[in-house]
């Protein structure tokens, strides 16, 4: 069983035209995708088919058409049975005319085998799995074949370089099983915000946000987009009616959404929302004329400072009779 650092340089060999692997290695990247691979012979036709729609537009539709192919070759050879036209012709035009009707003749005779025809459609077909500027190469260990890297195996190939120090061990079965798990999981999620983007309408910011929240709702994504904008509707807070959509799952209808989730959220939206408001309502209270300042008047300012030295001093003597534990008549009578 191959491993991941074998599959990532045999992957870099199809695309840098340097592969060289055994036959089990390459049946394995055919087997998981990776690589396509193609008869040289059918290739070779195919090329020579594709190359008359530059001189003959009227085969762009369909190269393979064998009355478009028959037209072009029937129009080619009138002219050069024509003699005028052979006189007013030169010979570069001349040439290239009899080697367009070869080409013709050749087209004609291979799109008249059905077997080879398909070929030529079933190779059109694999085109679109090979990156664009990628090409077939050779392997010579095996011979003549062609094969190409395809659009997963490039991507593989990404994946595993990043990861290769823990992954060049591992046999590349396991890691395709993985790899294909989260890109199973990936293209649903694609699907799903694709399906969501159209269905939710205009957000002001975090609108990427607000349909990944609804993805994770885990409900078709047009039942949450009705759940979301029911929500919505009766919290003008798209971050609100997220929230209520994912709940919505676990709650039931729309109806026990908005009596579970939504009076809460949105008494919780508006009392943070309006919390700047109280706050600046707050620094502008102002006293009543009425309430009594505690300020002392000019004629009493000395009095209240003598009054509170008086009442420390009385104090202070209090403690410090009762410390020594002498009455106040004993300490003043002398002593014989």
């Amino acid at each position: 069983m191959m491993t991941c650092g074998r599959a990532v340089a045999l992957l870099r060999g199809l695309e840098n035209n340097q592969l060289a692997g055994q036959a089990k290695e390459i049946d394995e990247l055919l087997k998981g995708g990776l690589a396509i691979e193609a008869d040289p012979l059918v290739y070779q036709a195919l090329c020579r088919i594709l190359a008359l729609e530059a001189p003959f537009p009227s085969l762009q539709a369909d190269p393979f058409s064998r009355l478009a192919l028959s037209a072009e070759l029937t129009e080619v050879e009138h002219k050069l049975k024509d003699e005028w036209h052979r006189l007013g012709t030169g010979k570069e035009k001349l040439k290239q005319e009899e080697a367009a009707r070869v080409g013709l003749r050749y087209a004609v005779g291979q799109v008249s085998d059905p077997v080879r025809l398909a070929a030529f459609r079933k190779m059109i077909e694999d085109r679109a799995l090979i990156p664009q500027g990628a090409m077939y190469v050779t392997c010579p260990q095996l011979g003549a074949e062609l094969y190409a890297i395809t659009h997963r195996g490039q991507r593989v190939r990404r994946e595993l370089e990043v990861r290769l120090g823990r992954f060049e061990p591992v046999p590349l079965a396991v890691f395709l099983k993985s790899f294909d798990k989260t890109d199973a999981k990936m293209q649903s999620f694609v699907g799903e915000i694709g399906a969501l983007s159209a269905q939710v309408g205009p957000v002001r910011k975090h609108r990427g946000q607000v349909l990944v929240g609804l993805t994770k709702s885990g409900m078709p994504p047009a039942h949450a987009a009705g759940v979301y904008k029911e929500a919505l509707r009766q919290s003008s807070a798209p971050d609100v009616a997220v929230t209520c959509t994912r709940n919505a799952s676990s709650l039931g209808t729309p109806q026990q959404v908005r009596a579970a989730g939504l009076e809460y959220r949105g008494r919780e939206h508006e009392r943070h929302r309006d919390t700047p408001s109280r706050c600046s309502q707050e620094e502008h209270v102002q006293f009543p004329v009425d309430v009594a300042r505690d300020e002392p008047g000019e004629a009493g300012r000395g009095q209240g400072g003598i009054g509170a030295a008086m009442a420390l001093v009385l104090l202070w003597v209090t403690f410090i009779l009762v410390r020594t534990r002498i009455s106040p008549v004993v300490a003043a009578a002398p002593i014989k």
